[in-house]
């Protein structure tokens, strides 16, 4: 039996029935301090005993079920759900919604204790471990693998007391072109068993380009001809990567055998997905080993048929942990390449059809798939101060409606949140992702460590590109989102589609964004593309060692994005780009650029490589004023590299002279006269009036942050980096 702290809110009358509950082996609501009557209070306890089908489940909807009843007279202007300390397991998803609250219309508080924790769990206990017959097993396995029966049906997530664990894979390897489609491959026939059945067998695959990953179910494999499928297609061609990708370097893996467990934390289930082999990573019999049976946790859910929101909600110092990964579905729709699928559960709590739904000091951790999505109507939905890590997913997506007229997912914040170590198992979810979301604002948040980019804001393109086939049978690639009844059939161009993209007036201020793109290419610290034309900015962000030889650079707005203002951004130590703008009428203001990288690992051959890279023609209108440019003397930098898109009709290079270029600042340390000749030269070419080259006075604060003389950057009038603004407000209340 457990032993969970007495919540210090609750009367002292909840000991005895505390006693009861016990008795019971249940979860009790009993009466807290006393409340006005306008206010309904109750205090839930953690279930008692450690029988592995336990489900607090019930008793949580019975504490609903009373509240219930106490708004039905009316009155009732709040209502609180206090958790006390200890683990809730759910064998269902708890749902909150119009039929879970009936009448009640007030202010709802679900929250936890201020001095622990409360964990409302998606797993259950594995138990009944033996050491795994040797037959099965690899060579350097023997003797230290242990087998279980499994209670929950195929997990493609396992945990232990470190965290979620490593399912055990098969050498890489490049499958070939020949042959090669979304559902076709080739593979090494000596990579399986012979006797080997494809049920439970999963494809780990980065599909032919840099910024995706699939894990797929195997359909068929013939090991006599080394040709296979899968059960669902791949985003692209299950190919060679193309020549962004690593050269030479494997691309594939099949997953979910016990014969590819190799090291400690290793995992696998037997094909009928009944039980489950580990190698444990403490060593001796597994302890503490745990399996999802849910994927989707908690999720709040207005009436979409009756457009009728769920509002005012607060959750606030819970824990969601340990849930499963979600798999593709065949009628699933991508947003953009696939990062995410629109309107699915496979987040810990998911927010769909809500309005001013207050999410705050709570843990998303540890759990197999992403940690909250606000679905389809989400608005003044505040996300503030929580902790996202390790998990196999992203942290928080805002997902809209598809392209058309119902734009309802507006005006909500993500501020103050940490969102490190994600991604774990599907390694193109961004931290923090906006899709088809506007009015938004995501501020000082820490973003690191993750395998792909930071913060993305994006919607739907390409559009005037499908054919009349394309649209009866889209693409599940971003063209299945499309409301076709809201747009009309078009033909569009890129321009007049504008009106139906609602990823516009986001704010994106004073986020730290590092060591992201560890994984994955072509990504970014700060990314922006196929979002409206209209008012987003990007301001005030400290975005640094980005070093990933196939990273895209710090922040960037990728193809035909028109319309950004990045302002007041700090970038120092990223690889290839620190400020990438490929379209019209965007603004590069005031900005810190430190160090930019061109590795000579790199052996990326079509990105261009520059301090702020200009991508086309199609840039014109394009402001560049009042940034500093400091290179500490690796060699020649690459201030500004202009190219052009060759899958871009029309476009060309942009020339400099065209843009409006002024007033900025250069400096390269140990190359002396180089950034004088630099100016010089572009200004005898009347590119460039007012910029000069001058020494700007850096150095590091005790902290290591780099900052300027201020004299020197008054000459030109630009303000200095507002370090007291950005990363993780130093007084926020932290989560359990």
């Amino acid at each position: 039996m457990r032993s969970f702290q007495h919540h210090p809110l609750c009367s002292a009358g909840l000991t005895a029935l505390f006693f009861v509950a016990l008795l019971r082996a249940t979860l009790l609501g009993a009466a807290c301090d006393a409340a006005p009557p306008s206010v309904w209070e109750t205090c839930l306890r953690p279930p008692a005993g450690a029988d592995p089908s336990t489900d607090a489940g019930p008793s949580i909807r019975q504490a609903l079920g009373e509240l219930r009843a106490a708004a039905q007279g009316g009155g009732l202007e709040r209502a609180v759900l206090r958790f006390a300390a200890g683990e809730y397991p759910l064998a269902d998803t708890l749902v909150l919604d119009h039929a879970a609250l009936g009448d009640f219309r007030g202010e709802l508080v679900l929250e936890g204790p201020p001095d622990a924790a409360a964990v409302l769990l998606g797993s259950v206990p594995i138990e009944g471990w033996q050491l795994a017959a040797e037959d099965e097993l690899a060579p350097e396995a023997k003797g230290k693998v242990w087998v279980a029966p499994l209670t929950v049906a195929s997990p493609k997530a396992l945990f232990d007391g470190h965290g979620l664990l490593p399912r055990a894979r098969s050498r890489g390897f490049i499958p070939p072109a020949a042959g090669a489609t979304p559902t076709a491959l080739g593979f090494p026939a000596d990579l399986l068993p012979a006797d080997d059945t494809v049920a439970g067998l999963e494809l780990s695959v980065r599909p032919r380009w840099l910024w995706i990953h699939n894990i797929l179910p195997v359909a068929t494999l013939d090991r006599a001809t080394g040709r296979g499928t899968t059960a669902i297609p791949a985003t692209y061609a299950i190919a060679p990567m193309n020549d962004w990708g690593p050269a030479g370097q494997p691309s594939a893996w099949f997953e979910n055998r016990a014969v590819f467990i190799r090291q400690p934390g290793d995992w696998a289930t037997s094909p009928d997905g009944r039980q489950v082999y580990l190698w444990p990573r403490d060593g001796g019999p597994p302890a503490g080993i745990r399996g999802p049976r849910l994927i989707e946790l908690v999720r709040i859910e207005g009436d979409e048929k009756a457009d009728t929101p769920l509002t005012r909600i607060t959750l606030r110092r819970l824990s969601f942990a340990q849930a499963d990964r979600e798999s593709i579905a065949p009628h699933d729709a991508g947003l953009q390449h696939d990062w995410d699928f629109h309107d699915k559960a496979n987040a810990l709590l998911r927010l769909r059809w809500v309005e001013h739904v207050t999410v705050e000091h709570c843990r998303f951790s540890e759990s197999g798939g992403s940690g909250l999505r606000a679905d389809l109507h989400a608005r003044h939905v505040r996300i503030l101060g929580n902790i996202f890590r390790g998990l196999g997913g992203g942290g928080v997506l805002l997902c809209g409606y598809g392209p058309g007229t119902k734009d309802v997912n507006n005006h909500n914040v993500i501020h103050g949140n940490l969102i490190e170590d994600c991604g774990r198992l599907l390694w193109h979810r961004p931290g923090i992702h906006l899709w088809q979301s506007g009015d938004n604002e995501v501020t000082r948040n820490l973003v690191r460590d993750l395998p792909y980019s930071g913060i993305v804001v994006s919607g739907n393109g390409q559009v005037e590109k499908m054919t009349p086939e394309q649209r009866v049978a889209p693409a599940r690639e971003q063209m299945r989102t499309v409301r076709w009844d809201e747009t009309g059939d078009g033909p569009f161009t890129h321009d007049s589609f504008q009106p139906f993209l609602h990823s516009r007036n986001n704010l994106v201020a004073g986020n730290e964004v590092t060591r992201v793109v560890q994984t994955l290419g072509d990504g970014n610290g700060i990314y922006i593309r196929f979002a409206s034309h209209a008012g987003n900015v990007i301001r005030g962000n400290y975005v640094h060692d980005i070093d990933g030889p196939r990273s895209a650079g710090g922040i960037r707005c990728d193809d035909l994005q028109h319309g950004v203002v990045v302002a007041g951004n700090l970038i120092e130590r990223v690889t290839h780009g620190g400020i990438t703008l490929n379209g019209a009428r965007s603004t590069i203001r005031n900005n810190f650029l430190i160090d930019v990288l061109n590795p000579g690992n790199s052996d990326l051959p079509i990105l261009f490589k520059g301090y702020v890279i200009l991508w086309n023609d199609l840039v014109h209108g394009a402001v560049i004023e009042r940034n500093v440019f400091c290179d500490n003397g690796r060699g020649e930098p690459e201030f500004y590299s202009c190219g052009f898109a060759s899958w871009l009709p029309g476009a060309t290079p942009p020339q400099l002279g065209e843009l409006g270029l002024r007033d900025n600042l250069y400096w390269v340390n140990g190359q002396a006269g180089w950034a004088e000749a630099f100016v010089a030269a572009n200004q005898a070419a009347g590119i460039d009036p007012g910029s000069i080259a001058i020494y700007p006075g850096m150095h590091r604060d005790a902290d290591g942050r780099p900052r300027f003389d201020p004299d020197v950057l008054r000459r030109l009038g630009i303000e200095p980096f507002a370090w007291d603004q950005v990363g993780l407000p130093r007084d926020r209340a932290k989560p359990h």
